[in-house]
């Protein structure tokens, strides 16, 4: 079933995150609705990060004992000691005793000490975590960690419709290294559901594209998660979600078989990159 490739995005659970975030924080009472729905629905990986304001504090306060957690650290300052602190605390947070996947957050963090590399291997040695590795924004990154040597167990790509940037490396990975391979920004932060009316000139780009995407492909959430869940080398689709019935939508549309055609467009990655957005 590919619902079983889902993976809950949590930084909703502590911030207003999301183009098309119209509910603000998930108030804490539903982030354990999701969790119970997830444990019934066979859905057993979250993803969070040390830096989703409240995210892991609000999740440690229910069972996740079933649950595989990956959580990601960005250093602050004095690289190493920072890392440490981040792991300690987001475990402490989390209620748990070990993560299953810990990522950097952004690579150039690792690359600019790689002293943080071997305390990751050290860190799966203590069994406080089962795999570590990379949350991407660019291409390039993962030759440049690849070059050092530093083989991921695990990484975080974007991927959808508009964006497929990272197809060839992360199946080279797959194929190479088996790779744990995590999809997140299949909706684009929810740039595909936006009315386009309201949208800053900025998007001039996209309009059109979402416009006949919204008017032809129903329910659209269906067909874009399809896009990214059936391809074999992809093993886990992160999804942000701001409530129960978002994530029940999502979990029915993949019974939807529908396929979206070949997108033939070029955008530019200042558009597919949600850091670039005015």
């Amino acid at each position: 079933m590919n619902h079983k490739k889902i993976a809950i995005g949590s930084a909703q659970f502590g911030s207003v995150y999301g183009i098309s975030n119209l509910y603000g924080i998930t108030p804490e009472d539903e982030v354990t609705e999701i969790i119970n729905f997830c444990i019934s629905n066979n859905i057993n990986t979250i993803d969070t990060a040390y830096g989703y304001s409240k995210s892991e504090e609000v999740l440690g306060q229910n069972d996740l004992s079933t649950f595989d957690i990956i959580s990601k650290f960005s250093p602050e300052s004095d690289e190493i000691p920072s890392v440490k602190k981040q792991l300690t605390t987001s475990l402490k947070r989390l209620n748990i005793p070990f993560l299953y996947g810990y990522l950097a957050h952004r690579p150039k963090h690792v690359l600019k000490d790689k002293k943080i590399w071997d305390f990751l291997i050290s860190a799966k040695s203590d069994q406080l975590v089962k795999k570590i590795g990379f949350s991407f924004n660019e291409p390039y990154e993962i030759d440049e960690v690849l070059e050092e040597n530093m083989i991921p167990d695990i990484v975080q790509v974007p991927l959808n419709y508009f964006d497929n940037r990272f197809e060839k490396k992360i199946q080279l990975l797959k194929n190479l290294y088996n790779t744990e391979i995590h999809i997140r920004s299949v909706f684009l932060q929810g740039l595909f559901f936006t009315d386009t009316k309201i949208l800053d000139t900025f998007f001039d780009a996209v309009k059109e594209h979402i416009d006949f995407l919204q008017k032809k492909y129903i329910p659209l959430n269906a067909f874009l998660m399809n896009h990214v869940i059936t391809k074999d080398y992809v093993d886990k689709v992160v999804i942000g979600i701001n409530n129960k019935k978002q994530l029940a939508e999502n979990i029915e549309g993949l019974k939807h078989q529908g396929k979206l055609p070949p997108f033939k467009g070029e955008i530019e990655d200042s558009i597919l990159m949600p850091s670039n957005w005015p």
